[in-house]
């Protein structure tokens, strides 16, 4: 599971949740900004940790230090990451506004999910009408 942070402070918070479970992550710092991605394996984290992994990434999102208030970061851009049918992970970088609506009616799970939906019509070229999928 990958999540992207656009400052320290929110980072921090979230590896201090995986630190107190135990749970291996990598962080791959992005810029000098504070923008980093934080890798989790997914080996140990049950459904139920994940869940509330989740739960704290879309509280950290909604939070104007994570997103930027009038005195936070001038970034005004989030993502998700997309595992293509070759293995190859691409980052979709989506505009806050945009990820707030989103993560507003739809858990982070939900969100992947439809990315990843377009990701394989997208490979392969599906044209079929709707009334012809299952």
């Amino acid at each position: 599971m990958e999540y992207v942070f656009f400052n320290h402070a929110a980072a921090d918070r979230f590896r201090a949740e995986l630190e107190a479970h135990g749970l291996q992550h990598e962080i791959d710092a992005l810029d000098e900004d504070g923008q980093c991605c934080i890798r989790v394996a997914e080996e140990g984290l049950s459904d139920d940790l994940a869940e509330r992994l989740d739960t704290l990434y879309d509280r950290l999102l909604g939070e104007a230090d994570f997103l930027g208030g009038t005195d936070a970061l001038e970034k005004d851009l989030a993502g998700f990451e997309v595992a293509l049918s070759d293995g190859t992970r691409v980052t979709v970088p989506i505009p806050t506004e945009l990820m707030q609506k989103l993560t507003a009616a739809l858990s982070l799970e939900e969100i992947q999910s439809l990315l990843g939906a377009v990701a394989r019509a997208v490979e392969t070229r599906d044209t079929r009408p709707l009334c012809h999928f299952d």
